[in-house]
């Protein structure tokens, strides 16, 4: 039997997430880094250059704004 090609993504321990809920800065960025590729794919937007051509990119923008807004969701999670 072949291997996938990619790895199944590990679940945030509870700990993690409760810590996090409660404001915690070292446990909001291990989310945030748990959640990054797929904020990543989130973003892609096709990018027009001056000369024409195209190009795909994450929209840093975008990323920021959903990587505030989960943080938000977080922090306000047990109130």
């Amino acid at each position: 039997m072949n291997k996938p090609d990619f790895e199944q993504p590990s679940e945030l321990p509870m700990s993690t997430v409760q810590a996090a809920c409660k404001g915690d800065p070292g446990s909001l960025t291990m989310i945030l880094h748990h959640y990054d590729s797929y904020l990543n794919k989130l973003c892609l937007r096709m990018f027009y250059r001056s000369d024409g051509s195209q190009a795909v990119q994450t929209d840093s923008c975008m990323k920021s704004l959903l990587q505030a807004k989960l943080i938000a969701y977080l922090v306000g999670f047990d109130r």
